[in-house]
């Protein structure tokens, strides 16, 4: 019985965590930069100050905690869009959430453009339901797409479909 439980806490975890899922959010659950903006002075850099998104940028938001594997595994592609977009209106911000500070501080503080949630109900408020967990928003301060977990195996087709996602909001006007 308790292999056969294990199995199911296993999977359960693979289905939440593992899956590449854009989540079409309803006009009522979207957000945007001035409602984001309201619960994220709760989200807090290294150095103290807290997050605020401004129009003119498309950004995207990566909710993640050290201790998720597919969190970690999703940091190479993160960091090759922030590379491909480097010149451009354009930015990578990470919320740390779930663990304490001094775990944010030990394994973040080298991040550019990293938080640490100290209010986790701000985070529920948004939406974030699993992690990795992210929300892109487009240079209108718009929300356009909330996208969960991470798989390898599945890691050309979330760079190429983020990758052009991006290249298109960039060249809106």
């Amino acid at each position: 019985m308790i292999f056969i439980l294990s199995l199911l806490v296993l999977w359960n975890a693979h289905r939440n965590y593992s899956s590449i899922e854009v989540v079409n959010v309803a006009p009522q659950q979207k957000t945007d930069v001035s409602r984001f903006n309201e619960l994220g002075k709760t989200f807090i850099s290294q150095n103290g100050h807290s997050l605020h998104l401004s129009l003119d940028t498309v950004y995207l938001v990566n909710f993640t905690f050290y201790a998720c594997k597919p969190c970690r595994e999703k940091h190479p592609s993160l960091k090759l869009l922030q590379q491909a977009f480097a010149n451009q209106p354009f930015k990578l911000i990470t919320i740390h959430c779930v663990d304490s500070i001094d775990i944010f501080q030990k394994h973040y503080r080298n991040m550019d453009n990293c938080y640490h949630n100290s209010n986790q109900k701000n985070a529920l408020k948004l939406g974030v339901s699993s992690f990795p967990y992210e929300i892109i928003f487009d240079k209108n301060g718009q929300e356009i797409r909330r996208h969960n977990g991470f798989s390898i195996d599945a890691k050309e087709d979330y760079l190429a479909k983020t990758k052009s996602l991006i290249e298109e909001l960039l060249g809106e006007k």
